[in-house]
């Protein structure tokens, strides 16, 4: 019964090792794709200019008044 037992330890050791290998090959993938995407967001979108307020923004305090 020992030698059932070392085989189900094997084979559950490496099915453990299978999945982590497969987690670190998908989130290797999930990385390369994001720098992939990062890099055409870069290159597709054109430099934009700051937004310049239209008007002058308006002056608010949380708990006093503005006017005496």
């Amino acid at each position: 019964m020992k030698f059932a037992s070392n085989v189900w330890g094997f084979v559950g050791e490496a099915t453990m090792l299978e999945c982590i290998v497969e987690l670190l090959r998908y989130l290797h993938k999930r990385r390369i794709d994001a720098k992939i995407a990062d890099e055409e967001d870069r290159t597709v979108l054109p430099p934009q200019e700051p937004r310049r307020p239209e008007t002058e923004p308006e002056m608010v305090a949380v708990g006093y008044r503005l006017s005496g």
